[in-house]
């Protein structure tokens, strides 16, 4: 009778044990599903900020592409048409042809460092190795460029100038005072020399290597923001209070702030507004840190840090700026 009772209680703390493990295990499991899921929250989050990250970097790599671009337009110019040149532009035109860039940099580097993935995410550990690769990859990239071509210049009686006194050679009203007699035939001989014109093409070819060097990181940057865009289709471009600034509307910072413009959509922003003739650049929040100018009007590519878009004839104006596709767009509207 007590042996029938034993084993009854047996099986009854047995079967209790057995719930509660199966309780335990369920927890669990709801719990690792409930971590997985934190998880992937914060990758995706992670995902958009490095998204806005890759796109920085394409404008930063736009700016120093067209740089270099203008640089080697420059030395073929003064290699193969110096005659082009008036002799008050040639001092100029010589101490262009360096268009030094600072280090390359990454806004994602933050974001790939404290990146938490999951190892068993086939496309999570990919895209893991992947930017670190590109941040590695950026941080050690060294330009070619290493001749100090300026100095050279100044050792040889050509004074560097002011660069505050304007942007660079290309497009430049250059100041016929600002070079003595002197300077100015001490530069048309330079041109002239072997010695420069070996130096000339030698840093030609280097300037296209980091042509090709800054290009191979832009692609592989779009390349990134492209495989992000599949994985999370939701992923958008955030940026904050742009706006429009410049002579054409009340002047640039030290009597005007920027004209908010709405976001009509992600990353479009729009606003109606009188221009007089004048130049304008786009911006955000109000400061120079993320900014947007052009080559053309009354549309083109919006290139970050671009020169300003000069604006030619007054009127009222719908403005538009696709910071998706660098665009902007100013339709006359009377």
């Amino acid at each position: 009778m007590e042996t029938g009772k034993t084993a009854k209680y047996l099986k009854y703390a047995i079967g209790e044990i057995v719930l509660v493990v199966i309780g335990i295990l369920i927890a669990l499991q709801i719990n690792n599903w409930n971590e997985k899921r934190r998880n992937d929250i914060m990758f995706q989050d992670s995902m958009e900020q490095v998204y806005n990250g890759l796109k920085t970097d394409i404008d930063f790599y736009s700016y120093i592409l067209n740089g270099l671009i203008s640089q080697s337009e420059l030395i073929d110019l003064v290699l193969n048409n110096s005659d082009s040149l008036s002799k008050y532009q040639r001092p100029f035109a010589l101490h262009d042809v360096i268009w030094d860039f600072i280090e390359l940099k990454t806004e994602i580097k933050y974001f790939t460092e404290n990146l938490i993935y999951n190892p068993d995410n086939r496309e999570q550990r990919t895209m893991a190795k992947r930017l670190a690769s590109y941040v590695l990859r950026n941080e050690k990239y060294v330009s070619s460029t290493d001749i100090d071509f300026n100095r050279i210049l100044v050792d040889k009686g050509l004074p560097r100038y002011d660069w505050s006194t304007g942007d660079n050679f290309k497009g430049m009203v250059q100041d016929s005072t600002y070079f003595s007699e002197d300077q100015m035939e001490i530069a048309s001989e330079l041109i002239q020399s072997e010695e420069i014109r070996n130096l000339l093409k030698t840093i030609k070819v280097k300037t296209n290597t980091d042509i090709a060097g800054i290009g191979n990181f832009d692609t592989e940057a779009k390349s990134i923001m492209a495989s992000i865009k599949k994985y999370y289709p939701n992923v958008r471009m955030i940026f904050e209070n742009v706006g429009i600034i410049g002579t054409a509307i009340d002047g640039w910072d030290d009597v005007a702030i920027s004209t908010p413009m709405k976001e009509i959509e992600f990353a479009v922003f729009e606003t109606e507004k009188f221009l007089k003739e004048g130049d304008v650049k786009f911006r955000s929040n109000d400061t120079w840190i993320q900014n947007w100018g052009g080559n053309s009007f009354p549309e083109g590519e919006a290139i970050s840090d671009g020169s300003n878009i000069h604006v030619d004839q007054s009127g009222i104006y719908l403005i538009r700026i696709d910071l998706n596709s660098n665009k902007y767009y100013f339709t006359k509207l009377d």
